[in-house]
């Protein structure tokens, strides 16, 4: 939760010209990476821009929700929708094929056949190991973008405090 001293329509204008007509932050802020996102009425989206193609980084999600001394931004990181819903179906195609792909080889085990034959290895192995990446590929993905929350946060903080807002922090509940 950041707070501003401008209206909504303000800091919207604000955003949307940070982010620009092509998705980047002006370069006194990059860093070497910008911003991209979108503004639409009292809603935003922004994340990092990285140099390597990361799906699974963070981005913030937001609303500007006006108040009588000025704008309230809150805002929440997650996943872009189709990264939920595309691991969602990994998840589920796994466990679908990969259950009884791997409950079948090990009845094939137990009834005597050779485990060191190659069928049956990729049967035990493939089914855990696909259910293992849908677990772990979305915390990888994070791991690799650890501070983008921090930068696109200290990027609002500094540009709500520079354009006349007060650009401070609320912690949720003490308000």
């Amino acid at each position: 939760v950041l707070h501003s001293a401008l209206a909504p329509d303000v800091v919207a204008g604000i955003l949307q010209r940070e982010l620009g007509a092509s998705g980047t932050v002006p370069a006194d802020f990059q860093g070497g990476n910008g911003l991209h996102g979108a503004v639409e009425g009292h809603s935003f989206r922004v994340s990092k821009r990285g140099y390597h193609n990361n799906s699974f980084a963070a981005q913030l999600y937001g609303k500007l929700e006006p108040q009588a001394d000025g704008t309230r931004v809150v805002g929440h990181f997650d996943f872009p929708r189709w990264i939920k819903y595309m691991m969602w179906a990994w998840f589920a195609v796994a466990v679908v094929i990969g259950i009884p792909v791997f409950v079948l080889t090990i009845a094939e085990i137990l009834k005597g056949a050779r485990p060191m034959s190659g069928s049956l290895w990729v049967g035990l192995i493939v089914p855990p190991a696909l259910l293992l990446y849908a677990a772990l590929l979305p915390a990888i993905g994070r791991y690799l973008r650890r501070g983008d929350e921090q930068f696109i946060l200290r990027f609002l903080e500094a540009k709500l405090a520079a354009e006349g807002g007060d650009g401070g922090s609320t912690v949720p509940g003490q308000e």
